[in-house]
């Protein structure tokens, strides 16, 4: 078995320290906390239920777990000289750690264009669509 390299310096420089202070990009939404909990099963009625989040903490909130969802900014939004990217710090200790081009853990297959009749998502019955 072949040993880990070691963290590179750059890196162990950045551990507990404030890389990018940001501010979401846009507002809080219930549909997002209810698709959110759906997704998991997450029945809590503290995100289900107005009254009860009245009584507990003032007002709707959204599970801890959804923190990234909230920081993950719109490709493009009036006013932006270049893409935003989301997750920044991801992507500096991907390229510290020379993780960056095509190394993916998984491997994707190109689907034809989801319109209409189709389910996004929905696996197609033909062959793949060459790329």
């Amino acid at each position: 078995m072949n040993a880990l390299p070691p963290v590179p310096d750059q890196v162990l420089a950045r551990i507990d320290q404030i890389q990018y202070e940001l501010e979401g990009g846009f507002p809080v939404e219930q549909g997002y906390i209810w698709t959110s909990c759906a997704s998991v099963e997450n029945g809590n009625p503290l995100f289900w239920d107005g009254e009860v989040a009245a009584e507990l903490t003032d007002g709707p909130v959204a599970p801890p777990t959804m923190l990234s969802v909230w920081f993950r900014p719109h490709h493009w939004s009036p006013g932006l000289t270049e893409p935003a990217v989301p997750l920044q710090a991801h992507f500096d200790l991907k390229e510290d750690l020379g993780a960056t081009g095509g190394h993916h853990l998984v491997e994707h297959q190109r689907l034809p264009p989801a319109g209409t009749g189709r389910r996004p998502g929905a696996i197609p019955t033909g062959p793949p669509v060459d790329q």
